[in-house]
């Protein structure tokens, strides 16, 4: 039996809600896939309504090898790591307080 991507994706959105129900705040950092935001606004979307889940996509320096980035790593240069990610809000629950003041000091490093 093959199951279809998105299908998953939503699958397991919906099973983190049941697993982390009683959590005061969630916060998820997601690669840049429209399924991974779409399964995870329809999952959490009452949440992120009232402040109690953000979710952003996160893009990081992928053109770096895994040498360099251990090397960084090792010698608490993360402030170059740092630069390197960036973090952008997924829905219009984020892009005021919280997840811009975020975003905005993860760009400022």
């Amino acid at each position: 039996m093959q199951i279809h991507a998105e299908y998953t994706l939503y699958g397991h959105f919906f099973y983190l809600k049941h697993l982390l129900g009683g959590v005061e705040k969630l916060r998820f950092f997601l690669d840049q896939d429209s399924g991974m935001r779409a399964a995870c606004l329809a999952a959490f979307q009452p949440e992120m309504a009232s402040r109690r889940a953000d979710a952003f996509y996160v893009r990081i320096a992928k053109e770096m090898t895994i040498a360099e980035k251990r090397a960084y790593c090792a010698h608490g240069n993360y402030r170059k790591m740092a630069r390197s990610v960036d973090v952008t809000p997924v829905s219009k629950y984020e892009r005021t307080g919280k997840g811009c003041v975020l975003s905005d000091g993860l760009r400022g490093l």
